[in-house]
């Protein structure tokens, strides 16, 4: 039932074990397991997919994995965000959100063509 728990559809689980969609429920039913939503099981699919993309994106680019990617961009480059996410293809905050799950962190630096308060 780890499949059941990581959000696979019924009918994918019944498939698999080669059963009903009735014979499936009744046995999830039965172990006391909390289904997420649908709302919530499709937007986790879409993280599943976005992460898959990102990740062969930064392989396209030469590097081993979507984590040394952005720690690259970050450390070697220091990129802003809006790079980071404009070479990838994705929103900012899509960004954002993957170097928080990662644990690096992003200073705010001043865009170059922005003045700043003491050029003012």
């Amino acid at each position: 039932m780890a499949h059941c728990q990581d959000d696979a559809s019924l009918a994918q689980l019944a498939g698999e074990l080669h059963t009903t969609i009735d014979v499936i429920r009744r046995l999830v039913d039965q172990a006391g397991i909390q289904r997420s939503s649908p709302k919530v099981r499709s937007a986790r699919q879409r993280r599943r997919a976005t992460d898959q993309r990102l990740t062969e994106r930064a392989m396209q680019l030469g590097f081993a994995s979507l984590q040394a990617y952005l720690a690259d961009c970050l450390t070697q480059r220091a990129w802003t965000l809006v790079q980071v996410a404009d070479e990838l293809g994705v929103d900012r905050n899509t960004v954002s959100d993957r170097l928080n799950a990662y644990g690096l962190r992003h200073t705010s630096r001043p865009h170059a063509n922005r003045p700043t308060s003491s050029s003012r």
